[in-house]
């Protein structure tokens, strides 16, 4: 938790949310900027620890001694569920998954713009090369698949044509049905949590690689058919 470090009293409540696993942009935002806009999931009742310390040209330094904060439930449901820590625990790994597919389709983006920037740079070759364009070609398909894999079809979605559970959906099942309840998450609930991740796990291993072994071996063959150089390569 940052707190205000300008002179005076200040006081400052934390709000029982962990640290967010959503990934983190390279370029900063104003909103990026905004401690509230990072929000990780509900802690579960218990005792916590906090110490204050100041952060100043790298250096850290306490200015006090560790304090302990207990965390008490307020009430309990009508229904008997799991229990509070269990249901903390599965929210966690939820919002640890859906920062890993987030990190995944990032990389997706950035694969996707390497092949279309590639694709544009063969169209400067003179010397023409049907062998090269096909490989883009077919590899631009697998990559457009993996996004189709991942958060669906924009097209089908519009039209509202049902199309086959992505990886994301799976997700949102899980998030939807636990996010705003302590119950805790039913077998259907962990289920496809674990179908996400399985899926997910196979997608993350074919893109890297691709990024690893396929898009610098098609560069490769770019650069020795006189390609002209592609922003965000290096050698």
């Amino acid at each position: 938790i940052t707190v205000p470090s300008s002179k005076g009293f200040h006081r400052v409540a934390w709000d029982l949310t962990r640290s967010s696993k959503a990934v983190i942009p390279l370029q900063n935002t104003p909103e990026d900027a905004e401690e509230n806009t990072r929000k990780g999931k509900m802690v579960a009742p218990g005792v916590y620890v906090a110490e204050l310390s100041k952060l100043q040209d790298g250096i850290t330094t306490s200015l006090g001694k560790p304090v302990e904060i207990v965390v008490e439930r307020m009430r309990t449901g009508a229904l008997e569920g799991a229990a509070p820590q269990d249901v903390a625990d599965f929210w966690q790994e939820l919002e640890v998954e859906a920062g890993e597919v987030q990190f995944t389709y990032s990389a997706l983006q950035n694969a996707l713009k390497k092949v279309d920037a590639m694709q544009r740079a063969l169209a400067e070759v003179e010397v023409g090369s049907e062998d090269l364009n096909e490989k883009l070609f077919a590899l631009r398909a697998q990559l457009d698949k993996m996004e189709i894999d991942l958060r669906g079809s924009p097209a089908k979605r519009e039209v509202g044509e049902i199309t086959r559970p992505t990886v994301q959906q799976r997700l949102q099942v899980a998030n939807m049905g636990t996010a705003y309840s302590t119950y805790g998450p039913t077998p259907m609930h962990r289920e496809n949590l674990q179908l996400a991740r399985d899926h997910h796990q196979k997608l993350r291993e074919r893109l890297a690689a691709i990024i690893q072994e396929d898009i610098p071996n098609l560069k490769k063959q770019l650069d020795d058919a006189g390609a002209p150089n592609i922003e965000g390569f290096w050698d």
